[in-house]
């Protein structure tokens, strides 16, 4: 493969198409080429660790979560709120 380190920077950063554009550039190989030779790196730096697998959902996860447990605090307090209400009404 090239010795672009800006190739493999691209791959670590989650660019690969922007890797492969490099690599065909510098290196005049066809799409297919090259798409290849960078899929393999890309492997190669996988299982070093320098790209982390990806998560399935994205940002999408952890947004979620975020909203289910403020739903969750929300509906407890107002629970909580209730129930102190409902108490002041009986002592009172």
């Amino acid at each position: 493969m090239s010795e672009d380190p800006q190739i493999e920077q691209d791959l670590v950063n989650g660019r690969k198409i922007q890797a492969i554009r490099r690599y065909r550039m510098a290196t005049g190989a066809g799409l297919l080429d090259a798409k290849n030779v960078i899929e393999e790196r890309e492997k190669i730096l996988r299982q070093s660790g320098r790209i982390l697998p990806a998560r399935p959902f994205g940002l999408r996860l952890p947004i979620a979560v975020v909203l289910a447990l403020g739903v969750f605090v929300f509906v407890a307090l107002m629970a909580v709120m209730i129930a102190l209400f409902v108490a002041g009404k009986s002592l009172g």
